[in-house]
């Protein structure tokens, strides 16, 4: 009531309201009540009411002196968590009018109307219909993955490319989508510098909590060697008790956090765009909705020429790594069909050379 209170209702509506804010003791378990604390004093309460697969934020109330202190933000999480564990698919809230920036700002959605809205204006104490969608349940191939606990991510993508002939270069930009190779990770270790916003809007996003990202850590990007380097971060990456996951795996990877004895050797042949294909066509072939693309090796660059004059759609891929990157800084300067297949044209070491596919 204190938290209803602090938006200045009077105590005619505050008495009206009283029975419906009650918890009592047999609700508690049966609302699936959790409360926030702090050195045993409660902060705030919240209710996961209903039945699976569509349920209620019954309660969210936060003591007004812990207001703006995270307290709500937490206790929203919690029950969004625990509501796509146990296999809801969306809640309904009925917010206060004054809590629905909290809600807006957590990635809550105005509900749909049903039907046509109300005639006349509406009284400045109603309830706001709003919807949330919890996350769904980690499915099992990827709680094998993960080990189901939040992992240790490395962004580790140019030294993994490095690895097949390119050139290590720069700390790539995209290593930050490693973060996204689990669940929810609990360190982020980066080669480029990446500013706070960045983990905060994504947590905020995907109901991430408590995620640390480690950041510029490598100007040349071999990410997996700065941290070796570090006797600190390297204690604190294994203090986790946590799978440590790379981006991809490498020898410099499986230097500080070792695993799979044949990992390298599987890595190197299923990174092969070659034996990639092929698996596909073994798991998939046969599959009347899924098409896998056909694939050929072109011979030279004149090859590709010819192909490229001719109109025809190409998708061109190395044998190894990434098949575009940096493919259009090299491309500059090279206009015409057959200049830029010599642009394309295979590089000393590159393992591999030009596929259509």
């Amino acid at each position: 009531m204190r938290s209803k209170a602090a938006w200045g209702y009077d105590e005619a509506f505050l008495d009206a309201c009283r029975e419906q804010l009650r918890i009592r003791p047999g609700d508690v378990i049966r609302r699936r009540t959790v409360v926030a604390e702090r050195r045993g004093r409660p902060l705030g309460v919240a209710t996961l009411d209903g039945d699976p697969p569509d349920g209620e934020l019954g309660l969210l109330f936060v003591e007004p002196d812990a207001m703006r202190q995270g307290v709500g933000r937490a206790l929203y999480r919690h029950v969004l968590a625990e509501a796509g564990r146990l296999g809801f698919r969306r809640l309904a809230i009925d917010a206060d009018p004054h809590a629905v920036p909290f809600y807006r700002a957590v990635h809550a959605e105005p509900a749909p109307l049903t039907g046509p809205p109300a005639a006349g204006p509406a009284a400045e104490d109603a309830l706001v219909p709003l919807l949330a969608w919890p996350p769904a349940r980690e499915p099992s191939w990827s709680a094998a993955w993960d080990g189901g606990t939040p992992p240790v991510i490395v962004g580790n993508a140019a030294e993994f490319n490095g690895q097949f002939g390119q050139d290590v270069r720069g700390p790539d930009h995209y290593s930050c989508l490693a973060a996204f190779c689990a669940a929810r990770p609990a360190l982020v270790l980066l080669p480029m510098p990446v500013e706070g916003w960045w983990i905060e809007h994504v947590g905020a996003v995907l109901g991430w909590a408590g995620v640390r990202v480690h950041s510029g850590l490598a100007g040349d990007a071999r990410v997996c060697a700065a941290v070796g380097a570090r006797p600190e971060l390297l204690r604190r990456v294994t203090a986790e008790h946590a799978r440590v996951l790379p981006w991809g795996w490498t020898a410099d990877f499986a230097a500080i956090a070792p695993g799979p004895r044949d990992a390298l050797r599987a890595v190197r042949r299923y990174e092969s765009k070659r034996h990639a294909h092929t698996l596909f066509r073994a798991l998939a072939g046969e599959h009347p909705r899924i098409a896998v693309p056909a694939q050929r090796p072109l011979g030279s660059p004149r090859a590709l020429a010819r192909e490229l004059a001719d109109g025809r759609r190409v998708v061109l891929k190395r044998e190894y790594g990434v098949g575009g990157a940096g493919d259009p800084d090299r491309l500059r300067g090279h206009p015409g069909a057959a200049p830029a297949a010599a642009a394309l044209g295979p590089r000393r070491g590159a393992g591999g050379g030009i596929r259509r596919g």
